[in-house]
């Protein structure tokens, strides 16, 4: 059995933010300078504390404040208090995507992914390399290594998502541009460690979830919604393979997850249910694969008094969509185009008295797999010009949307070009998954288009007008100030000059 050094162990511990009353029970104490850490159990149970992100994990609110889904929210509503300018003002940094727009926001954990990420991945590496070498069966070490791979995979794509440029950036070099640090040891030191390639990150990504899908496949019978089995690994495998463009594996992944699992949520059926005591991100959903996070990270509460969702998603809705009065709640149902959607109460409560089923922070679900496979369909559509994928694409956003609108106002997509169907999977995708944390990083796939924000002042005539341009730096996040303090050897991201608002 491999030893860990006490000193060693502190700083780990410390890193990944473990308190040593709670790993007691996960480590014998063999002398005054060692700790050697025992069963594959105790390690399972470990990862569970220390390698998932929990309901108290908040750590990417920030990112919700970066797309287009969401505007400014001066209604008569909320109208102008000192609370919510306070609010606004905290938060109008990262909202008007200035550069290093962390610098107030980073030491506050809420807003800074890269910590919450990192000691999330410390935890998975920990079980990694001591899997092999605790006492238990192999059937428990494959679910502990098979858990750690697919967690690591996650961690990377996220970080990927927010440091680095795309995956299919213009012009980009996977061999040269920079992605972020590996760290594959719990022997990590931050001082010195430097960014790897976006090449490097993202084989190392594939690697751990090809791992995780090998080694999770016999483990079927542990089957939970809060952690990671082979079903939800494929889910993951599907969706790397989309950001990376390998139309073929999102395909073959996808089908592993829907052959076993199709169900939809019928909205017609969800709309009859009090969204306050059955959220639609919950794990009472039936399209729920995996769950993990908090409802923190989403605009709620305090947040929420100063953005609701913007004009252009509320408008993309078609009659008959049953996701605008269910997802999104209005403020006000007399004076609905006055006062915009709130968020929270639909897809997400701030409250849940009595409830059905644990609020999640980010929810694996089927819907999302049928956009997937759509999307892959549409693009190989277009490449080839082989008609039986713009079917498949075309049956499966047919197969979700007959779920979301009413029977009254449900129509069947046929095909027309296939720039329209690839469209149509954008905008479908837009419609179901708002407020998922994913409409960014779709954003930076998309091309990196130009986008704005209106921010409002003390009045509604008092408003500015903020401009992403196109392919613009801040489609990067910058490393936040105090990661870059503590380890020289990191090169920050570009950032583009400070963005200045113009009165309209």
């Amino acid at each position: 059995m491999k030893k860990i050094n006490l000193k060693t162990t502190i700083a780990l511990l410390l890193l990944t933010g473990v308190c040593f009353s709670s790993c007691k029970k996960f480590l014998e104490e063999q002398s005054q300078d060692e700790l050697v850490p025992t069963k594959t159990s105790d390690f399972i149970e470990l990862l569970n504390g220390d390698g998932y992100l929990t309901r108290t994990d908040v750590s990417m609110q920030a990112v919700t404040l970066l797309d287009d889904d969401i505007r400014s929210a001066f209604t008569p509503y909320w109208g102008p208090t000192a609370s919510t300018q306070q609010q606004g003002q905290m938060t109008l940094p990262a909202y008007s995507w200035q550069p290093n727009w962390d610098a107030q926001l980073s030491t506050n954990s809420n807003f800074n992914p890269w910590i919450k990420l990192y000691s999330k991945i410390s935890g998975a590496n920990v079980a990694l390399q001591y899997a092999d070498e605790s006492i238990g069966t192999e059937v428990d070490k494959n679910y502990l290594k098979g858990q750690a791979y697919a967690l690591r995979a996650y961690y990377y794509f996220m970080l990927m998502n927010l440091y680095a440029k795309p995956f299919n950036a213009p012009g980009i070099n996977r061999d040269v541009d920079l992605g972020v640090p590996l760290v594959l040891s719990s022997d990590y030191k931050e001082e010195g460690a430097k960014r790897n390639t976006v090449g490097e990150v993202y084989n190392q990504i594939v690697s751990d979830i090809t791992n995780a899908i090998e080694l999770l496949g016999s483990n079927r019978k542990r089957n939970t919604l809060y952690r990671f089995n082979d079903m939800s690994a494929h889910f993951l495998a599907g969706r790397i393979a989309l950001y990376m463009e390998d139309w073929a594996g999102v395909i073959a992944h996808t089908d592993a997850v829907l052959n076993e699992k199709q169900s939809l949520t019928d909205l017609n059926v969800w709309g009859t249910v009090n969204p306050s005591l059955t959220p639609f991100i919950s794990v009472a959903n039936t399209e729920a694969l995996f769950a993990d996070g908090s409802q923190g990270d989403f605009m709620v509460a305090g947040q929420a008094q100063n953005y609701t969702y913007s004009d252009e998603l509320i408008g993309s809705f078609e009659t008959g969509d049953l996701r605008k009065g269910i997802y999104m709640v209005p403020l006000s149902a007399s004076s609905i185009t006055n006062y915009g959607y709130d968020f929270g109460p639909g897809k997400r409560p701030t409250t849940l008295t009595g409830g059905n089923g644990v609020i999640a922070g980010r929810l694996f679900r089927t819907a999302e797999a049928f956009l997937n496979r759509a999307e892959a369909h549409a693009q190989l559509y277009k490449q080839t010009g082989n008609v039986s994928h713009a079917t498949a694409a075309l049956a499966d956003l047919n197969t979700l949307r007959r779920k979301r609108f009413t029977s009254a106002a449900y129509k069947e997509w046929t095909l027309t070009t296939a720039e329209a169907l690839y469209t149509n999977c954008k905008t479908e995708r837009r419609r179901e998954l708002f407020d998922e944390h994913h409409r960014w990083f779709d954003l930076r796939r998309y091309g990196m288009p130009s986008i704005s924000h209106v921010y409002y002042g003390t009045s509604a005539t008092n408003r500015l007008r903020f401009t992403l341009e196109a392919n613009d730096p801040q489609y990067v996040l910058p490393i936040p100030a105090n990661v870059m303090d503590r380890n020289l050897s990191l090169i920050h991201n570009p950032q583009g000059p400070a963005r200045e608002g113009v009165p309209f």
